[in-house]
C-alpha cells in the first residue's frame, strides 16, 4: 500500500522510490554491517540506506511476530457450534531522519484480538472483556429505549 501524504499531488513534497532500488540499498547496507563484524539490524542499517538513496527520511516496517489460530467448538467455554479466530501481530518501525541525524526505532506488539462466530448462521462478535462489556451496555440501552409494553 502506498503512503498517503495530503496535498502531495500539488506540493510534490514526498517522492516514493522504486522498490527494487530500496531493497538493493538495504541489502548493501546490511552486507556492510556484516563486513564490519556487526549484527545487521534494520535500525543500524537505516543511516546507510538513507545515504545510499540520498533520502531525507527512511521508514522500514518490520514484521517481527504474528500468528492466527482458528478453534472449532468442543470447548467447555464455548458451545460445540462456535468458531473462534485468534490473531496477533507485532511490528517494529525502524527509520532514520537525516535532517535531525536521528535513528527511529519503535517496537509495539498489537494486542491479540479474537472474533467469535456463534452458531452456523450467527453473526461475528468481538471477544474479550471490553467486547462483552460493550455488548452488555448496548443491550441495556436497547432495553431502555424499547416501549414499556413491548418489554415482556
Amino acid at each position: 500500500r502506498a503512503l498517503h501524504v495530503p496535498l502531495n499531488g500539488t506540493l510534490h513534497a514526498v517522492e516514493e522510490l522504486p522498490t527494487a532500488e530500496v531493497e538493493q540499498a538495504l541489502e548493501e547496507a546490511r552486507a556492510e554491517l556484516r563486513a564490519q563484524g556487526k549484527r545487521p539490524r534494520y535500525r543500524d542499517a537505516m543511516p546507510l540506506v538513507a545515504a545510499k538513496l540520498g533520502a531525507d527520511l527512511v521508514v522500514c516496517p518490520v514484521l517481527t511476530d504474528y500468528h492466527e489460530y482458528v478453534f472449532y467448538g468442543g470447548s467447555p467455554f464455548f458451545g460445540d457450534d462456535t468458531i473462534r479466530m485468534d490473531s496477533y501481530v507485532a511490528l517494529e518501525i525502524d527509520g532514520y531522519d537525516r535532517a535531525e541525524q536521528k535513528n527511529i526505532s519503535k517496537r509495539e506488539p498489537l494486542l491479540p484480538r479474537f472474533v467469535q462466530y456463534a452458531g452456523h448462521g450467527g453473526g461475528a462478535r468481538e471477544g474479550g472483556r471490553r467486547g462483552a462489556r460493550a455488548r452488555d451496555e448496548a443491550q441495556r440501552a436497547r432495553d431502555a429505549a424499547a416501549p414499556r409494553d413491548a418489554r415482556a
